[in-house]
């Protein structure tokens, strides 16, 4: 992370091999690293294109990559303001990025599609009558029942989305690898 206070909190939570690092300059050599998690990364960085040509530097020969990311530029509010976010993307932009650094996209989809609809109208609202509001994150706690459903809506999504995809969603999910001859 390049932000010391959230590697403060890993480490009260048991984590020691952490690096304070940007992801357009990480200090890995080259072909470092199996496999690489960015789960809402790259939206917060300015040239995501020089973080994900990094990604891609220092994942090894067969290497996975997992990336989600905030989707629909319609969708942008006062919580992506909130959450230092930079884009949101669609998923034939989040292929294109992968692919021009070289990583073969295996599965490039959207997730998180049954809620779509409802924050879609909540952010058109938001962003109709409440253009002067302060930033805020929309994520709130939910109650446990709420959630437990939540949570059952979304396994079902995944399994659809892994097997065959899904055209909307609010956030885009992709799966991609380093050729395994460089």
């Amino acid at each position: 992370d390049m932000e010391p206070l959230a590697l403060e909190l890993c480490r009260e939570r048991g984590h020691t091999n952490l690096t304070l690092a940007s992801a357009t300059d990480m200090p890995f050599p080259d072909n470092h690293f199996d496999g690489i998690v960015a789960l809402d990364v790259l939206e917060h960085i300015e040239d995501h294109v020089a973080a994900a040509k990094e990604i891609a530097r220092v994942l090894k020969p067969g290497g996975t990559l997992v990336v989600t990311v905030p989707a629909y530029r319609s969708l942008w509010s006062r919580h992506d303001i909130a959450l230092h976010h930079v884009r949101r993307y669609r998923a034939p932009e989040m292929q294109k990025l992968l692919s021009d650094t070289g990583l073969t996209v295996e599965k490039c989809t959207y997730t998180v599609s049954t809620l779509f609809p409802a924050v879609w109208v909540v952010r058109q609202f938001q962003n109709k009558f409440q253009k002067n509001a302060p930033p805020v994150a929309d994520a709130q706690p939910t109650r446990a029942w709420l959630n437990t459903m939540l949570q059952r809506g979304l396994d079902v999504e995944s399994n659809l989305a892994l097997r065959s995809g899904l055209p909307f969603g609010l956030t885009v999910f992709a799966i991609a690898k380093k050729s395994p001859s460089e």
